[in-house]
């Protein structure tokens, strides 16, 4: 079965210290997705869960990409819910772009 790339709206952290979810839409499901730290952002970008803070989450410095790829278990793609992915920010107003992979 192909896949298809599909892009999300940028997400922009308004308030650093408050995360942001990658959507609010907990239908939007991917196999694979690239989180890239707008070039033009003055801090830090911090990926995680509902949670994510400076201390916990991945950090991103601007123009970084991250990878999340979905394991196959028993032979089937799993699936990564974006809705469940976070996004916290040291600066105020910083932008993250999102490119996913699923099944057509």
């Amino acid at each position: 079965m192909a896949q298809k790339i599909y892009t999300l709206p940028a997400v922009t952290i308004s308030i650093a210290g408050t995360p942001v979810p990658l959507t609010t839409n907990p239908g939007i499901i991917g196999t694979s997705i690239i989180i890239a730290a707008d070039k033009a952002n003055t801090g830090k970008i911090y990926l995680g869960g509902a949670d994510v803070s400076s201390t916990t989450g991945q950090e991103l410095d601007p123009g970084d990409t991250f990878e999340i790829v979905a394991d196959s278990l028993n032979g089937r793609n799993q699936e990564i819910f974006l809705s469940e992915i976070y996004l916290d920010t040291e600066t105020n107003n910083n932008i993250a772009r999102i490119q996913y992979l699923r099944y057509k």
